[in-house]
């Protein structure tokens, strides 16, 4: 006989739900509280919508949310400013900072022109961010406080000419390959803060030229990949 769900075991269900995907959809927005009947989810995949908005609290229930798939929407600004265009997409800073024990944050080949100053703050445990294959050209300053347990942080393919890197962890393993970088802001900061830097070098885009470079003693070395093939330069 099939066993048919009553009204008390599918709300069981619902609560103990870990992974939630929703990828392959036509979702354009996440509404306050769209997951608050998965309270114990731990990975949340939503890849391939067209999603433009996220609200604040969006994720604020999600306390043991540790994976994020936001890859292939249609997202356009990173972090937390007084309005929104509304012919623009957008994300809201505060539905990363409610999600304080994310591990992963994947938000590759959306639209992405902007990261705004403390877009991460609160997300003291993300290890691994990807933002590449968006059209990333503006990159505020301070953008990056708060990652302190950074190891992977994936930039390449975007419209990046320079970018400030002090306030990143020692270890973080960075992709810059696919850009027109120029130069570094606060090169000197970064080293001061990182005295483990082993090498930096930043490539034009044909990958050919070195445009800028500097050698320090391998400690505790942050990694700058920046050549066309995502290898160390």
């Amino acid at each position: 006989m099939q066993h048919e769900f009553g009204l008390s075991e599918h709300q069981d269900f619902l609560e103990q739900l870990k992974v939630l995907k929703l990828d392959s959809n036509i979702m354009v927005t996440i509404d306050d509280y769209s997951f608050s009947s998965f309270p114990h989810l731990q990975k949340l995949y939503i890849s391939s919508n067209v999603i433009r908005t996220i609200g604040q609290n969006a994720f604020s229930l999600l306390k043991q949310l540790q994976t994020i798939d936001l890859g292939n929407n249609q997202l356009v600004i990173l972090g937390i400013i007084d309005s929104f265009p509304s012919e623009t997409g957008s994300i809201v800073g505060y539905a990363i900072f409610t999600v304080t024990y994310m591990h992963t944050l994947n938000l590759q080949n959306n639209s992405l022109t902007t990261i705004k100053s403390y877009a991460f703050a609160q997300a003291k445990g993300l290890r691994k961010l990807l933002l590449n294959t968006n059209l990333i050209s503006i990159i505020d300053r301070h953008a990056f406080v708060g990652l302190v347990e950074l190891q992977h942080l994936d930039l390449s393919n975007n419209q990046i000419k320079t970018i400030n890197l002090v306030d990143l962890p020692a270890s973080v393993k960075i992709w810059l390959h696919g850009n027109t970088l120029l130069g570094v802001d606060d090169l000197h900061g970064l080293t001061e803060a990182t005295p483990g830097l082993y090498e930096y070098k930043l490539f034009n885009k044909k990958c050919d030229i070195p445009i800028n470079q500097e050698g320090k003693i391998n400690t505790n070395p942050i990694m700058i990949y920046t050549s066309c093939d995502g290898h160390k330069a």
